[in-house]
């Protein structure tokens, strides 16, 4: 799935375009959003699905979050995925890509590979116990993530510089 705005040059939306006609029918590409780039999604093998306020919403209809940006700032949506236990497929195109993806959480693929991402997806669903070891894994990483854990580093970080 993909999950954001459909902004055709930072979210890369002809990336999913490319990577669901070389997967589908055996996978299926699910956005959820709106922008700019809705059209081509719609005339294309991925299923536009319409605008959602939660991630828990649709988490039971998908497997694996997809993030092909060409470029992000921290990609919030990826805690949002760890946190229904959504393992992570994303291009290692910006910075903070490489501290958000744990090994066994997800796959960090690199900018372009679309076969690589092909494969990462059929890593990740070869079976049900692969499947499940990456979700546990992601749920997993969510925890270091929890608001109340942030906010209080952050005080103890500004806390100590005084």
């Amino acid at each position: 799935m993909y999950m954001g705005r459909f902004d055709i040059i930072q979210k890369n939306i002809k990336e999913y375009i490319k990577l669901a006609d070389k997967i589908y029918p055996k996978y299926r590409i699910n956005a959820y959003g709106n922008g700019i780039g809705k059209v081509l999604l719609e005339l294309s093998k991925v299923k536009v699905e319409g605008v959602i306020k939660d991630i828990s919403q649709v988490a039971h209809k998908n497997s694996i979050l997809l993030l092909l940006s060409n470029y992000e700032g921290f990609g919030n949506v990826l805690v949002e995925a760890y946190s229904v236990g959504m393992p992570v497929i994303l291009y290692d195109s910006y910075p903070a890509a490489k501290s958000i993806v744990a090994p066994g959480a997800g796959k960090l693929i690199p900018y372009g590979d679309i076969q690589g991402v092909e494969k990462a997806i059929k890593e990740i669903l070869k079976d049900e116990d692969t499947f499940k070891s990456y979700s546990n894994k992601a749920f997993e990483e969510s925890e270091k993530y929890i608001k109340e854990d942030i906010v209080k580093k952050y005080i103890e970080l500004i806390w100590d510089k005084i």
